[in-house]
């Protein structure tokens, strides 16, 4: 109850004194999900600098444990503190080599570290059933702009499991940028119907439509570009907007400007900056 309040009201010094007794307490056996514990609630917090530093404060003590170098990791990334941690990341995988959960901590601090990407390679060689992995080293790959192998990767994330939402639409958006609007499509709109599937309150696939559309008319596929508009809601106004934009250009580049310029006029913008 005190910890809930301390935390609610962004008391992390009063937190940090709760987080301490807990783990200092706890046995060897549980220690390390008392260190997972305070860290996820921690990075609830609003403030997730001051947060990383409290975590950070509470790990010290169990630095040499493998759960300690996780969290210490996590807490060294949050701070911007790259070489930190990946240190922390590389000293998890040497102790426990076959986790994933440390080779994940490797992905998210590798940045420009080849010698890390290197790591997490031959971790994929020896465990290619780690999605989770391959994904964030999809990830890593697109950051480090090597586009087609982080398309390689997605591709063969996919194979295995063909409505994965999060992979569809990683692959998808990675196909826009790369200008595949053809397997963009086939992707984002397959995308769309796996979360047709999982209906969640709130859930609005707007900005998917109006990439879709996107996708349809760079391949002058006007008709299909429209049908995607039609999907979009009242939800989000500002794509709405977007979406009747896209109409009006969709009309002028079938020849309409007439019709173009009639459904331009009919528009009502969203304030100053839809003016």
């Amino acid at each position: 109850y005190h910890l809930a309040l301390a935390l609610q009201g962004n008391d992390l010094a009063e937190a940090e004194q709760i987080f301490r007794e807990r783990i200092d307490k706890a046995v060897a056996g549980v220690r390390g999900r008392a260190l997972y514990e305070a860290q996820q609630m921690l990075a609830r917090t609003r403030d997730k600098k001051a947060a990383a530093k409290v975590m950070a404060r509470l790990a010290a003590p169990y630095e040499q444990t493998f759960e300690g170098r996780i969290v210490l990791s996590q807490a060294a990334h949050a701070q911007g503190d790259q070489p930190g941690a990946l240190a922390q990341a590389r000293a998890a995988l040497a102790l426990q080599p076959e986790s994933e959960l440390a080779a994940l901590a490797l992905a998210q601090a590798a940045g420009a570290d080849p010698a890390a990407v290197t790591v997490l390679e031959r971790f994929l060689k020896d465990h290619p059933e780690s999605r989770e992995v391959r994904l964030a080293y999809a990830r890593l790959l697109v950051e480090r702009k090597q586009y087609e192998p982080a398309r390689a990767e997605l591709r063969q994330l996919l194979e295995t499991q063909p409505a994965d939402a999060t992979v569809l639409y990683a692959l998808g958006m990675l196909e826009m940028h790369l200008n595949q609007y053809e397997a963009a499509e086939q992707h984002l709109g397959r995308f769309t119907e796996v979360m047709a599937l999982q209906p969640a309150e709130g859930r609005d696939l707007s900005r998917v439509y109006l990439m879709l559309a996107q996708a349809a008319e760079e391949r002058r596929d006007f008709d299909k570009a429209a049908s995607w508009l039609d999907k979009i809601g009242a939800g989000d106004p500002e794509a709405v907007l977007q979406a009747q934009l896209r109409r009006a250009q969709l009309l002028a580049r079938k020849g309409d400007g007439k019709a173009a310029r009639a459904m331009l006029s009919g528009l009502k913008p969203l304030g100053g900056e839809g003016q």
